[in-house]
């Protein structure tokens, strides 16, 4: 058996102690940035959430959940097993400084022989989630999840809408010092058909295949040397807002995506933040030293490992 390790994503978020510890255990909050269903009693003891937007789809008697631990506006513990995979969750509030407060997610997780998507989704979706929990907190849409209830096979697809113009948008995907804030560590862009989108990650074959300024943006994506699909991003003003398509096709029906389902749906997250906050905006963080894919992490959460501070690391 292999025993995973443990996963340590640091957030922070311009709120109160008090408002993020209402947000994390008030049910109708939890179901708004977080789970289908939840119920929560700290009391008595209980802490759950549930139904479609959980990984592996759990109902309300299989969610698996039991509280160790809570403390009011500081601490939340809670065991979480997903599928075959027994993990404990700790999510600890701290103020950083007078308008911030730094939120930490620990999440332990056992030995395990399946499922391994999960060493994937896991922590893009508490990058997600905690995305979502900033933008709740700030009274911002904050609907961006997946269905786990669905098979996550063959062409990607996602849709959400965003506050920021056409054009906006548009610069976060093709502006190499805005694409570094969501995806790359070091971007190139040539803007042409057949130019490079170099994300700094090593990856070879990633083209730029079509562009119509502020309207759609397509490229090439490796999927293995001979096997290339696309990516492409539609942006289309509507009532004040960018309704942004997103799609990832050129994959069999039955090809498994379990691993890049999610995280895709995550980088939209971000870029409608990035367009959204500007300059302020800062992902969630995990600590990258040591880290063997730590070129695959965007350049903006690599300047945060300075001031960044996971506990127990």
């Amino acid at each position: 058996m292999e025993t995973l390790p443990t996963l340590r994503i640091q957030v922070k978020i311009r709120a109160s102690l008090e408002a993020i510890y209402q947000a994390l255990t008030t049910p109708s909050a939890l179901t708004a940035w977080l789970a289908e269903s939840a119920e929560v009693d700290l009391g008595a003891g209980k802490f759950l959430f549930w139904g479609k937007y959980t990984p592996a789809n759990p109902s309300q008697n299989s969610s698996h959940m039991t509280l160790i631990d809570h403390k009011v506006d500081r601490l939340l513990k809670f065991t979480w097993k997903i599928a075959d995979n027994p993990t404990t969750v700790t999510i600890k509030l701290r103020a950083f400084d007078n308008e911030t407060t730094a939120l930490t997610v620990i999440q332990e997780r056992g030995s395990q022989l399946h499922h391994q998507e999960h060493t994937y989704t896991l922590e893009d979706f508490w990058f997600l989630h905690l995305e979502n929990l900033r933008r709740y907190l700030d009274g911002k849409p904050s609907e961006a999840r997946v269905d786990f209830s669905q098979p996550m096979n063959g062409n990607i697809r996602h849709v959400l809408d965003s506050t920021a113009t056409p054009e906006q948008i548009y610069d976060v995907l093709t502006n190499p010092r805005l694409v570094e804030r969501w995806i790359a560590s070091e971007a190139k862009v040539d803007l042409k058909k057949g130019g490079d989108y170099d994300l700094g990650w090593g990856v070879d074959g990633i083209k730029i295949v079509d562009f119509d300024e502020n309207r759609k943006f397509s490229i090439s994506w490796s999927e293995g040397e001979d096997d290339l699909t696309t990516v492409t991003w539609q942006l289309e003003a509507s009532h004040g807002k960018t309704h942004i398509t997103f799609t990832h096709s050129g994959f069999d029906d039955d090809h498994r995506n379990d691993g890049i389902w999610t995280g895709w749906m995550n980088f939209l997250n971000w870029i409608r933040s990035v367009a959204e906050y500007g300059i302020e905006w800062q992902p969630p963080a995990i600590p990258l030293k040591d880290n063997p894919y730590a070129q695959i992490y965007p350049k903006s959460m690599h300047d945060a490992q300075a001031d960044l501070e996971l506990l127990e690391l």
